[in-house]
């Protein structure tokens, strides 16, 4: 994400001397990418972000997907929230790749929205409690 002018170059008075305006850095192309990875994988473990973030866990699992199954055969997207955690996205090829990864960060919880508030389905109608 960056800071940048965005509208005229005298907006309300300000210039572009004196302020910027914050521009999310998620171009058109990363969301073009972002639903043609979304297509193209067929297989999707979501896990949920612990309070603290991921931090170095999100770089141990990058990297031991590139270094398993190669770049080009998985992509990680932020997941749907749910309830009031943020959710990864992990995109593979393979469900033999999601087994693994699942046995390889044991300690990442799978962000199963069948238990939040709100849940219904005709098999579930009250949700899982």
């Amino acid at each position: 994400m960056g800071w940048g002018w965005q509208g005229s170059a005298d907006w309300r008075g300000l210039t572009a001397a004196r302020c910027s305006v914050y521009v999310p850095a998620m171009t058109y192309h990363a969301t073009r990418q972002r639903k043609a990875d979304e297509r193209a994988f067929p297989v999707r473990l979501n896990f949920k972000v612990p309070g603290r973030g991921m931090g170095q866990r999100l770089n141990d699992l990058h990297e031991w997907l590139a270094r398993t199954e190669g770049r080009e055969n998985f992509a990680i997207w932020p997941g749907p929230r749910m309830g009031s955690s943020d959710v990864i996205g992990v995109h593979l090829r393979t469900c033999a790749a999601a087994a693994a990864l699942a046995a390889e960060f044991s300690d990442l919880e799978l962000a199963d929205g069948t238990i939040v508030d709100g849940y219904t389905s005709p098999a579930l109608p009250s949700g899982r409690k």
